[in-house]
């Protein structure tokens, strides 16, 4: 509602004429209203509601909006596959934000989307393979309840980019790592490597490593290492954030088990978070599926500033460096009891720290359902 902003007496004839531009195009299924406003400091849940059938979620600033639109549209497709999404955004000129690769990999889940555009330079600056693979609205046209930008090409190139699927054991869940080379520079990342499966290890976690840097520059020697250039601190956390919704998504879509994800970057938690990724939020967000989710901490870190919402088993860096052991679980507990304690709130997540082999039986989700429990 920022880039694209009504008067309050125009919201409801705009959501009569949008549900009548999508029947017109046969889509003729239930549909769901979420808009995105402004606020000076985000929280958590700022809702509000615009119309009986909007909710308005207002955050500070335009790449937290699409950072977090994008996350849960992910989100909402590894739940509900073979949906419709339409996302009204101005421009594909945001920094850091991964608007195309997101349309296209939702896409090939069989997810349809459509576009509201502000004009045909925005239209344009869409690739060719967005325009035809996408239905398209003029933001004036949209207004109205009018048809979609006909697409007319003599040619067409479609990519067909392909990613290795590789399973988890049911007994040794593999674990991704995501790490911000930038926030923790390492000079020998064979050696590293080396501490960190151990360290892993020593903490039972038992299954494949794979890890995933992001960084402005590729090391030299990282064999075994999938490089993501990304040169701000925003871009590479909404990168890692989209690469473990887009994981999920195809680990639940195939039926495969949840795995671990650790993560090793700065400034997640929401005090610390001057770009308002929301990036403790949504790693619960995983948590609540029984994704397991690991941190390193800096060596300075204060116990109050833990992530107590996540389920979570934390290093600090140092102790990660010499493959050490993460924090002792006692520690860990007594803190988010004070915590709670402060805040006088029930926690969002059980409280227990479960590996891959420690998923509760009376679990029900369809990722728990695992052969070898009894």
């Amino acid at each position: 509602m920022v880039d694209f902003p009504l008067d309050e007496d125009k919201i409801d004839s705009f959501h009569r004429n949008v549900q009548s531009c999508l029947r017109k195009e046969g889509y003729i299924g239930r549909v769901t209203f979420t808009a995105f406003g402004h606020r000076v400091h985000s929280s958590r849940m700022m809702l509000e509601s615009v119309h009986r059938d909007i909710m308005l979620l207002r955050l500070s600033n335009r790449f937290a909006r699409l950072n977090y639109m994008l996350l849960t549209m992910i989100d909402y497709a590894a739940v509900c596959p073979k949906s419709n999404f339409m996302l009204i955004i101005k421009g594909m000129a945001e920094e850091n934000v991964q608007v195309v690769p997101i349309i296209k990999e939702i896409q090939k889940k069989g997810c349809n989307v459509l576009l509201g555009v502000s004009d045909y330079d925005d239209y344009f600056d869409y690739p060719l393979e967005v325009q035809s693979s996408c239905t398209i609205w003029l933001w004036e046209k949209l207004l109205k309840g009018h048809g979609p930008v006909p697409f007319v090409s003599d040619d067409e190139d479609e990519d067909d980019d392909t990613s290795d699927d590789e399973g988890s054991s049911p007994k040794h869940a593999e674990t991704v790592v995501y790490w911000d080379v930038e926030d923790y520079p390492v000079t020998d990342f064979v050696s590293f490597k080396e501490k960190m499966r151990a360290a892993l290890v020593g903490a039972g976690y038992n299954g494949k490593v794979s890890i995933r840097a992001y960084g402005e520059k590729k090391p030299s020697a990282a064999a075994g290492i999938t490089f993501v250039y990304e040169g701000s601190k925003r871009g590479r956390m909404h990168r890692m954030l989209v690469d473990m919704y887009l994981r999920a998504y195809d680990l639940e879509t195939t039926s495969s088990a949840p795995e671990n994800s650790m993560v090793i970057t700065k400034n997640m938690m929401p005090a610390e978070d001057e770009h308002d990724t929301r990036f403790v939020y949504l790693l619960s967000l995983l948590n609540m599926r029984c994704y397991n989710v690991l941190v390193a901490l800096p060596d300075d870190y204060k116990p109050e500033q833990m992530p107590f919402e996540l389920n979570f088993t934390a290093w600090r860096w140092s102790d990660l460096l010499t493959g050490g052991c993460p924090l002792d679980g006692s520690l860990v507990e007594r803190l988010r009891d004070d915590d709670r304690n402060n805040a006088r709130v029930e926690p969002r997540v059980p409280q227990t720290q479960p590996k891959s082999d420690d998923i509760p039986i009376d679990c029900t989700c369809s990722l728990c359902v695992r052969s070898d429990l009894s």
